[in-house]
C-alpha cells in the first residue's frame, strides 16, 4: 500500500490499487544498492537504513527521494513487511547540481584567466584557494604565502610595504578596496594591482576575504612612456613658443594697423594670420612647428587625436598652408633673425 502523498509524488491515480513493483519504480542505477540494504535489513545486520534513491514517475521522469526504511516483524520476529518513510528532495538535488555546475564554472574561469583569484580566512591565517595564475605572479614567494598568507608582505617592494600592511591584520577589511604596489622579481620590478572583497556570513560578519591580483606592469610602463612623450612635447612647445610669441606681438594687427597682409613679406604676413588664431589653435600650431605628431599633441594637451586633427585643419586653413613643411618654413621665415 501507499498513501496519497506517495501516489501524488509518482503521479499515480488514486483509483489504482498500488503504484507498481519496487524494482520497476526504482532507477536502474539505484536498484542494486537498494537490494543490498534490504538484504542486510532482513538478515538482521541493520535495524533500519537511510537511502537517497530515484523513483520513476508515470510520465517517465524521475524524482529524487530520501527514504528511511525499517522492517515490520511478526510475533516471532520474522520480517513480514518493509515500511518506507519517503521525502521528496528533487528541488534540493537540482539546487545542489546547479551549485556544482556554478562552482565548476568559477573554477574553470579562475584557472584559465591571466589574473590570479584567491581567497583567505578573514584573519589571513589560512589560504583557502589560489588559482594557478598566482604562481606566475608571485613566483617562488607563493610557497611561503601558501603556508602563511601574511608572508605576502615579505615579497612586496620595501617602499610599498607600509601601503600593503594597512590591509593586513590587525587592520580589518570591511569594504571593497583596491591597492597597487611593486614586487621585485628576477626580471626587475613587477607592478601588481589587487582588488579585495570582504565576504560576509549569515550574521553579517566578515568571514573571508576574496581578491583578484592583476599584473599591470606593461600598463605602468605605457603610462611612463606617455608621460615622457608629454614632457617632450612640452619642451618642443617651450622651444618655439617664446620667439613666436614675440613675433605675434610685434606683427599683431594692433601693432601695425595701417598695413594689410598683402603689404608684408610672406613671413610677416604669415605672422599676422597666426596672430588671429585662437589660443588652442596657436598651441596646436606651435607643437606642429616643433615637430609634434597628432598623438604627442593629443597627449600634451589632453585632447583626443580626432580633436587635434580638427584644430590642425583649421590652423592650416587659416594660415593658408598646404603642409606641415610649409607651415614650418613660413614660421621660421617670419621669426626673428638667428632662430635656427
Amino acid at each position: 500500500m501507499a498513501n496519497r502523498e506517495f501516489r501524488r509524488l509518482l503521479g499515480v491515480a488514486a483509483t489504482e490499487q498500488k503504484p507498481s513493483r519496487m524494482e520497476r519504480l526504482t532507477h536502474p542505477e539505484d536498484w542494486p544498492q537498494s537490494v543490498r540494504l534490504v538484504e542486510d535489513l532482513i538478515a538482521g545486520r541493520r535495524a533500519l537504513f537511510r537511502q537517497e534513491v530515484r523513483y520513476r514517475r508515470t510520465d517517465g521522469t524521475y524524482v529524487w527521494t530520501r527514504s528511511v526504511v525499517f522492517p515490520v516483524r511478526d510475533s516471532r520476529g520474522a520480517v513480514r513487511q518493509l515500511a518506507y518513510l519517503v521525502e521528496d528532495i528533487t528541488e534540493q538535488k537540482r539546487a545542489e547540481e546547479a551549485l556544482r555546475e556554478s562552482e565548476a564554472l568559477v573554477r574553470q574561469l579562475a584557472e584559465n584567466i591571466q589574473d590570479a583569484f584567491w581567497m583567505v580566512a578573514a584573519d589571513f591565517r589560512v589560504l583557502l584557494y589560489a588559482s594557478p595564475a598566482a604562481e606566475r605572479l608571485w613566483g617562488p614567494a607563493m610557497e611561503a604565502i601558501r603556508e602563511n598568507p601574511m608572508r605576502v608582505l615579505d615579497a612586496v617592494h620595501p617602499d610599498d610595504r607600509a601601503l600593503v600592511a594597512a590591509y593586513l591584520p590587525p587592520n580589518r577589511i570591511l569594504e571593497p578596496a583596491e591597492i597597487q604596489f611593486r614586487v621585485p622579481h628576477a626580471g626587475g620590478i613587477r607592478w601588481l594591482r589587487v582588488r579585495v572583497i570582504p565576504i560576509r556570513d549569515a550574521s553579517h560578519g566578515v568571514s573571508r576575504i576574496a581578491g583578484i591580483t592583476e599584473d599591470v606592469t606593461e600598463r605602468m610602463r605605457a603610462a611612463e612612456v606617455l608621460a615622457e612623450a608629454r614632457e617632450h612635447a612640452a619642451r618642443l612647445v617651450r622651444a618655439v613658443r617664446e620667439p613666436l610669441d614675440i613675433l605675434y606681438k610685434a606683427l599683431s594687427p594692433d601693432a601695425v594697423p595701417a598695413l594689410s597682409e598683402g603689404d608684408h613679406p610672406p613671413g610677416e604676413a604669415f605672422a599676422l594670420r597666426a596672430a588671429k588664431l585662437s589660443p588652442r589653435e596657436r598651441e596646436v600650431m606651435d607643437m606642429l612647428v616643433g615637430g609634434g605628431s597628432t598623438k604627442t599633441i593629443a597627449a600634451a594637451l589632453s585632447l583626443s587625436p580626432r580633436t587635434v586633427e580638427v584644430h590642425r585643419g583649421r590652423v592650416m586653413r587659416k594660415l593658408g598652408v598646404g603642409s606641415v613643411a610649409e607651415l614650418v618654413r613660413l614660421a621660421l621665415l617670419g621669426g626673428p633673425r638667428g632662430i635656427p
